[in-house]
Formats: structure tokens, C-alpha cells, sequence
């Protein structure tokens, strides 16, 4: 840790930076990457992952990201202006990506192949950039290409708790008795349609119809959907929330970004197609509606969930300590 402190007592004394009061990272760096930062060329710095390492997670804005050259000195330091964090479901959206921030990530097509198969992207926007007078040289190794250090990892308290699962799964009943039981508000995604409706003179009476609007505000784009939706719950990043009724992955990775650095628990209700049927039959529902487009994209949610509770967990007291056990709340 001396070497650490030497470090930036230097960037405090020669750039008149305050790291007192941010977070600060060492990010080790290749060339050609290197040199493309302070020739302006790459104006994002971009971290890929198989797993969820950091620096997913552990980045604020505002943090300071100290510039190391592999395998030689510290050679600059910049400030974040933003960050965005991305679970990458499938190919198309590490595309989407590719597409969206590929001349700010200023990488070569070797990059990109060697990182096709990443589930974690990292997106750092470069601001205050300042590059060294002098390289700073240390000895000590690591092998580390993140470092973070300044402040722990962005605390694991979950503001809100999002429900998943197919028709009929019990995401509803699970919601009401987790916001009984954590004193939290509940609100459901189908709850936000139906006062969407009322307000834009729309007769929902059916399923279908509820899918429809559904539909079409999924149309309008994600940011529009989860923007209404959060206003809807009155949703502030000091209270606990549960969402039920999830039913696209996009919905899930807008909400993680839009209400960023608030961390998002997926839970995953999987029942039986025959329990399931049996429920939606005995409500007058016709089986074949889960194929509509509102239905969403859920086996992909279920990849991506934090917990997973299967239909032999039925009573309410074993639902309920499965979900706290898991829960990153002390």
C-alpha cells in the first residue's frame, strides 16, 4: 500500500487532483490503446468480461482511472464522465454494442473477436484527461488489468427486486407477501399498463388486450417504457422496491442503467407448463396467449437471474427465506 500512496500523493501534488473524496482505479492498458486515448482517438475505455468482475460495478462517475502501461509506467490519469454497464444476452447485443460505441472504443476487429463471447461489458466515457510529464515507474506486480482501490465496491443493498417468470408463475402473490414482509412498495408492470390505459382512454378486458398496449409501449423504445415506469412508482434510489412482472431482459438491463448505482435482483419463478395451465384455465385464459410479443424474452431472463425458485418451494415461510437468504442486504 506505501506504493499506492506514493502514487498519488504524487498526482496530488503535481496535477492538484482530489482523490481525497472519489474512487480510484488503475486500469493497465496495451498499445495501441494506450496512445489512441491521448491522441483523442478512443474516448471510451471498454472492459469485457466472461464473468461479473470488475471493474462491473465498482465504477462511479466522477471516480479517477490512473493510466498503466502493460508491463511499464503509470503514464496518465483521467476522470469518469460517465459509465454504463451491460449484461450481454445474446450476439445480437454484443453487436448492438459494437455498433453503438465501436469508433468511441476505438478497437481493432481482433478485439472484438476475441471478445464475442463476453456476458459483461464495462463503459467508461474519458473526461479530464491528463497525460504525465513524466512516467511514474513502480515494482510491484500484479496481473490484474482492473484495479480498484479507494473504496469498496459499490455496496450490494438491492433497491429493487424484479419478479420473473411466465403467465401464471405466482409473480403477483410472490410480490404482495416479499413487500409485506420487507415493509417495501410493489408495483407490477401490468399495474403501470392498466394506468396507462385509464389515462389514454384505452377498455382493457382481456389479457389480450392488456397485451397490446403492452406491445406498443414497448414500441415507443425501452428508455421511454422504463422512464414512465419508474415515474409510475414513484421509485427514488433511497427505498426498496419490488417490480413484478417482468417479462423482457431489456426492461431489466434499461431499469440497471437508468437507476445506476442502485443494484437490481432478479428472481425467477420457475413452474411446471402443466400448473401453469391449470391456473390460467381456471382463470378463463387461453393457453396459447404466452406467445404474444409482450410475453417477452423470459428463458433469457432466467440465464441471467439472481435466484432461481423452483414450484417445490410453494409454502409462503420457505419462498420468503429463500429469496433473504439471497438477498446482498445485511
Amino acid at each position: 500500500m506505501k506504493e499506492i500512496e506514493h502514487l498519488l500523493e504524487f498526482i496530488r501534488e503535481k496535477y492538484k487532483l482530489d482523490l481525497n473524496n472519489h474512487g480510484f482505479h488503475i486500469g493497465i492498458l496495451n498499445e495501441p490503446y494506450l496512445s489512441r486515448i491521448f491522441e483523442g482517438r478512443k474516448m471510451i475505455e471498454s472492459r469485457f468480461t466472461k464473468k461479473k468482475v470488475k471493474p462491473f460495478g465498482s465504477v462511479r462517475k466522477e471516480d479517477y482511472v490512473i493510466l498503466k502501461k502493460a508491463g511499464g509506467p503509470f503514464v496518465g490519469v483521467f476522470q469518469v464522465d460517465k459509465v454504463y454497464y451491460y449484461r450481454i444476452k445474446s450476439q445480437s447485443d454484443f453487436l448492438k454494442i459494437r455498433e453503438e460505441y465501436g469508433d468511441l472504443i476505438c478497437a481493432d476487429d481482433e478485439f472484438w473477436r476475441l471478445k464475442k463471447e463476453s456476458k459483461y461489458a464495462t463503459l467508461i466515457e474519458i473526461g479530464n484527461l491528463i497525460k504525465f510529464d513524466n512516467p511514474y515507474y513502480w515494482t510491484k506486480k500484479n496481473r490484474q488489468a482492473w484495479l480498484t482501490y479507494g473504496r469498496q465496491e459499490i455496496e450490494k443493498k438491492p433497491c429493487i427486486i424484479c419478479i420473473c417468470g411466465e403467465i401464471a408463475s405466482g409473480k403477483t402473490y410472490l410480490g404482495n407477501i416479499l413487500s409485506k414482509s420487507l415493509k417495501c412498495e410493489r408495483y407490477s408492470v401490468s399495474e403501470y399498463l392498466k394506468y396507462y390505459s385509464r389515462n389514454n382512454n384505452i377498455e382493457i378486458k382481456t389479457r389480450e388486450d392488456l397485451q397490446e398496449v403492452g406491445k406498443e409501449r414497448i414500441l415507443t423504445g425501452w428508455d421511454v417504457f422504463c422512464k414512465e415506469y419508474l415515474k409510475f412508482s414513484n421509485w427514488n434510489a433511497e427505498k426498496l422496491l419490488i417490480i413484478d412482472g417482468i417479462r423482457h431482459m431489456e426492461f431489466i438491463s434499461t431499469c440497471e442503467r437508468l437507476c445506476y448505482p442502485t443494484q437490481l435482483f432478479v428472481v425467477y419463478l420457475d413452474v411446471r407448463s402443466e400448473i401453469r395451465k391449470e391456473r390460467m384455465l381456471r382463470r378463463g385464459e387461453e393457453w396459447c396467449l404466452i406467445d404474444h410479443i409482450a410475453e417477452g424474452n423470459l428463458q433469457e431472463i432466467k440465464k441471467q437471474a439472481d435466484l432461481i425458485i423452483m414450484e417445490e418451494i410453494c409454502k409462503d415461510d420457505e419462498m420468503l427465506e429463500t429469496i433473504k437468504n439471497n438477498l446482498p442486504i445485511k
